[in-house]
């Protein structure tokens, strides 16, 4: 009863190869019935090319006969009456008799693993080839940025300069709308510079290939406000920081993060209190919530989601310069490290920006 209830496929053969046992679960997987099969060689079962070899194969099991799976390391292969081949798992089982010793043959059907097996296959060998178009894709597309950065930003020097050297030229004799006109132009060439710097600094962002290493966030954020120096020094405000992790990151991508964080904050400072900035942070179990505080003008909550969009600004008035690629810049960085940024703001009541990151 165990033998024809097993799901596997059940089969002895004595010394010389010949079938003595056959269960139910055999004639479904190979087709033959049992009295067609019991007493054949069981050479029959697989595929001609192999035969010969199996006998040797099965000659040396004989002289150290033990439960072992057969052929390890190897694909195997039976062959059903009608001439078609199955993959298969067989585990093989010596059985002292009294008429001698036998093998127990335990034969699995692995043809939907295969199948999974190459599906899989395929699956891991298009991802790497994707993964390599994307590497080379972003590649190009820095090399892309940087030519056009520098043929771009050519001839709007060239426009700027020409412009002043026109203002210069007319002095007085130019009228205050054809002077307002050249403000204009002049304005616009040098708000296209900046644009054109952005678009370059953002595909350097975006860049994979950067190495990451074991970062104080502390010496990180000193390197920031280093080189925000000058603009503190024309707009005083109280810095402060909470002592900050150590992360796995790449530290001058990091640097450019809280520069433009806090850049941001000394730019939309109130005019009616003394600007305060202050940089967070506390463990997570996936690893570090950080932030940038002020006490800024803030902005509308429905804007907090948008300012990581390209080119999108909040500028009250018109008065705040910028070409609002900043924080675009900053998501590409947090997002290349696995970590994702957000902002909470209110009107008049300053903003807090945070961002993660992992410990790996």
């Amino acid at each position: 009863m165990l033998v024809e209830s097993s799901p596997n496929a059940l089969l002895m053969v004595d010394r010389q190869g010949t079938i003595s046992l056959w269960n139910r679960q055999a004639e479904v997987l190979f087709g033959y019935a049992r009295e067609e099969i019991i007493g054949k060689c069981v050479e029959l079962l697989l595929p001609s090319r192999v035969r010969e070899e199996h006998v040797m194969l099965r000659r040396g099991f004989l002289n150290a006969p033990s439960q072992r799976p057969m052929g390890a390391g190897r694909d195997l292969f039976a062959q059903r009456k009608d001439g078609s081949e199955v993959p298969v798992e067989i585990g093989l089982t010596p059985i002292q008799m009294p008429d001698g010793l036998f093998i127990l043959a335990t034969i699995t059907d692995i043809t939907q693993r295969k199948q999974a097996e190459e599906l899989l296959r395929r699956s891991e060998e298009r991802f790497r080839k994707l993964s390599e178009d994307l590497r080379r894709s972003n590649e190009e597309l820095g090399q892309f940025a940087s030519m056009v950065s520098h043929d771009l930003q050519q001839p709007l020097v060239v426009i700027s300069s020409y412009l002043n050297l026109l203002k210069r030229r007319l002095g007085d004799k130019v009228d205050p709308e054809s002077r307002e006109f050249i403000d204009v132009a002049d304005e616009s060439a040098r708000n296209m510079q900046g644009m054109v710097r952005g678009m370059l600094e953002y595909a350097r962002a975006a860049r994979t290939d950067k190495p990451m290493s074991s970062t104080d966030m502390n010496e990180v954020f000193q390197q920031a406000l280093a080189n925000l120096q000058e603009e503190i020094k024309r707009h005083p405000a109280t810095i402060t920081h909470d002592p900050l992790p150590t992360v796995q990151c790449d530290p001058m991508s990091l640097v450019q993060v809280y520069q433009n964080l806090c850049g941001n904050a000394l730019k939309f400072r109130s005019p009616d209190r003394p600007l305060t900035i202050h940089a967070g942070c506390r463990p997570e179990s996936s690893g570090w919530l950080l932030w940038v505080q002020d006490n800024g003008i803030g902005m509308d909550p429905d804007q907090a989601s948008q300012v990581f969009e390209a080119f999108f600004q909040v500028n009250p008035q018109g008065v705040y310069p910028g070409t609002g690629l900043g924080l675009t810049i900053c998501k590409k960085i947090i997002e290349r490290h696995g970590g994702r940024i957000w902002a909470e703001s209110q009107p008049d009541q300053g903003a807090t920006f945070l961002f993660t990151l992992p410990e790996r």
